[in-house]
């Protein structure tokens, strides 16, 4: 504790003793520097994942992770074919399935490859691959979850909260819009009684009979108004996040959880606030309901109270999605690509060797003189294409595994794109409207 205690306060001294700030100044230029052109330091690396991968909530967590498992099982089902067709060189058939999986997947670990031309850098293992089979995988359809017990039972776990969160944001907005609707008094009904015709409008044009009643109605429709800015902002984070999911590899079923709902909570949430705050009789009330509403569809964030005993951060969210982004980039879609024929050890299996521009070659007999490349599981669709000169802009992304083939985006990525661009408008209007009218109708004159 002392040691932490002297570092915290090494850089406010010499803060300190810096009196013409050039120092500090200098200290300024050399993070910008080491930034901008050598391109390191957590900042860069940290701005490079958050500009890939959106901001991560439990529903998106659980997204990543089940197209994460269903790469390892479909890796591992490979695997154990190449055990059986090089057993061989494993031990022989006598030899346990597991086993000679083991030992191949250890012979992985141990090979080097050069994945940086430029600079010669080269990395023991194949990352890429080892990024799957960290553990072993079982499925049973749709499901697919680790075979390790404390692993199956945190899988489990996660989605019990996940589903729980949902069942709160998709329920509890809707039950109090309903329960505010029925009420037989206050602003909602003499909302209903204006709808009917039974009062008139210009019987609420006014902020109330007294000083204390314009101050509350004042007041309310200042936090309605802030409430409804919360909203918004969220409306248009999750706009530009819905962008970066639609090149991101992902689950489809969390991705429309994950979408669906918050919309749903967003638009239920809106629409109960006014109804709600009518209800109350002094400022502190609406302002511990505008915290509540806030906190239901606030829920499923990583940041939230009910995701942060589950020990993940945005952050982390945000770098384990770019590199799964990264890893699928150099992940061959058939790991027999990777498996040398002509192999008489079980060290000569592998083979993973990039060409001067960074394409993952086959390893055939033919050695270094092989142009065929390695299918990988993402792939930029103008790599793929004679055409590429004429695809250069194109943005969009061949995904695969070993059973399908599709691009990204896909059509419901976009189409949740243009309905959350839809509820952002849906949100400026209602940050106009719904102030102006529950002022008008908090009070009767």
């Amino acid at each position: 504790m002392n040691s932490s205690e002297v570092i915290d306060s090494v850089a406010e001294d010499d803060h300190k003793a810096d009196v013409g700030l050039n120092n500090f100044y200098c200290s300024v230029m050399s993070e910008y520097n080491y930034v901008c052109e050598l391109k390191h330091g957590h900042y860069y690396y940290t701005t490079m994942w958050h500009s890939v991968a959106p901001a991560g909530n439990i529903y998106r967590y659980i997204g990543l992770q089940t197209e994460t498992n269903r790469h390892a099982l479909d890796i591992w089902h490979q695997v154990g074919a190449v055990a059986n067709q090089y057993a061989h060189l494993l031990g022989g058939t006598t030899v346990p399935l597991e086993e000679r999986m083991r030992v191949l997947v250890h012979a992985l670990g141990r090979i080097k490859h050069q994945h940086d031309a430029e600079t010669g850098e080269t990395s023991k293992g194949f990352p890429p691959l080892q990024e799957f089979l960290f553990y072993r995988m079982q499925e049973f359809w749709p499901f697919r979850f680790p075979k390790e017990s404390g692993r199956r039972k945190e899988w489990l776990m996660l989605r019990g909260i996940a589903w729980m969160i949902c069942l709160v944001q998709l329920l509890v907005p809707f039950l109090i819009l309903a329960d505010e609707w029925m009420e037989t008094h206050g602003g909602t009904q003499r909302l209903k009684d204006w709808y009917r015709n039974k009062i008139h409008l210009g019987e609420f044009v006014c902020l109330g009979k007294n000083f204390k009643e314009k101050l509350h109605t004042l007041m309310g429709g200042i936090l309605l108004e802030l409430t409804l800015l919360i909203i918004h902002s969220y409306v248009h984070d999750q706009h530009g996040n819905a962008i970066k999911l639609l090149l991101l590899p992902t689950s489809r079923f969390w991705l429309m959880v994950d979408q669906l709902t918050n919309m749903w909570c967003v638009i239920i949430t809106t629409c109960a606030l006014p109804l709600r705050f009518w209800d109350e009789t002094n400022s502190t009330s609406i302002a511990m309901d505008s915290l509540t509403l806030l906190f239901v569809f606030m829920l499923d964030d990583l940041s939230g109270f009910a995701a942060t005993y589950l020990g993940k951060t945005e952050e982390g969210y945000s770098r384990a999605a770019a590199w799964h982004k990264a890893m699928l980039s150099q992940c061959p879609v058939k790991i027999s690509d990777l498996i040398n024929a002509d192999a008489t050890h079980v060290d000569e299996l592998w083979r993973c060797d990039f060409d001067k521009n960074g394409r993952l070659k086959m390893a055939t007999a033919v050695g270094e003189s092989s142009e065929h490349f390695v299918s990988r599981r993402v792939m930029r669709v103008a790599q793929m294409s004679e055409d590429a000169a004429l695809l250069q802009e194109d943005t969009r992304l061949c995904y695969s595994t070993s059973r399908l083939q599709e691009v990204l985006p896909r059509w419901e990525s976009t189409f949740m794109v243009h309905a959350w661009l839809l509820l952002d408008w849906f949100m400026v209007l209602v940050q106009i409207i719904f102030p102006l009218w529950w002022m008008i109708l908090d009070k009767a004159c």
